[in-house]
């Protein structure tokens, strides 16, 4: 970790702090929605699918956007809309409609941003092998210790804050993006953008792709399990 180049040491911080925006919220949604705003826990699960399912499809098209565009423009993109959602959503919370269209445009907006973010971290240090991708997943377990502890105090306090806080720290990523980001979008960028392009749809190893198929399909039901953490779980508590 000390050995890493300085742009991956900013991606590292940038995930870091959008992370813990994010986790002001995540594991009180559930609790937000079922115990100020009265719903069912079956409707804040309902309302957390979407913002999944967005989320899902922001992840496709934030890959589409990197490989016809770039990785600057694209982050841009996807944070600016999580920004203005958040923002909006620190003045209309209390209306279960509006909560539920601008945790809908979130898990969107973030959703495109992610896939940027590894590649980018991928490309910029490609020496650095698979060292480049667990910067970013210490960096977001990070994240959301940090977001979901402070949060959970924050919200003591007063859940008004927790949206603000949130949106806080999204302007912050946005910012960080605007202003550093641009000069590591580099010709190598590029260049890695080609070589995906020219692959696409490629299978040239069956057995390679069964075994890749298989762990996907474990990821996702350990998935399902801890991502009642976020949802029924947060709220027993």
């Amino acid at each position: 970790m000390m050995h890493m180049p300085k742009q991956i040491w900013l991606l590292v911080i940038a995930t870091t702090v959008n992370v813990t925006g994010a986790s002001f919220l995540w594991p009180l949604n559930t609790i937000y929605m079922h115990n100020e705003l009265g719903k069912s826990l079956a409707f804040a699960g309902f309302i957390l699918m979407f913002n999944q399912g967005a989320s899902i499809a922001g992840n496709l098209i934030g890959g589409a956007l990197f490989d016809k565009f770039s990785a600057y423009k694209t982050i841009l993109y996807g944070t600016g809309l999580a920004v203005a959602a958040s923002i909006a959503m620190t003045f209309l919370h209390h209306n279960i409609l509006f909560y539920s269209i601008f945790l809908i445009m979130i898990g969107f907006g973030t959703g495109i941003t992610w896939p940027v973010m590894f590649a980018m971290a991928g490309s910029l240090w490609q020496e650095g092998g698979r060292r480049a991708f667990n910067a970013i997943y210490v960096a977001q377990n990070l994240g959301v210790a940090l977001g979901a502890t402070i949060g959970g105090y924050v919200a003591s306090i007063s859940f008004n804050y927790i949206f603000f806080a949130n949106a806080f720290l999204f302007i912050s990523f946005f910012l960080i993006v605007l202003l550093t980001f641009k000069h590591m979008d580099k010709e190598r960028d590029r260049q890695m953008h080609t070589t995906i392009i020219e692959q696409r749809g490629k299978i040239k190893n069956k057995a390679a792709f069964i075994a890749l198929f298989i762990l996907c399909s474990g990821f996702l039901i350990t998935w399902i399990a801890y991502s009642q953490w976020q949802s029924t779980i947060a709220s027993y508590t």
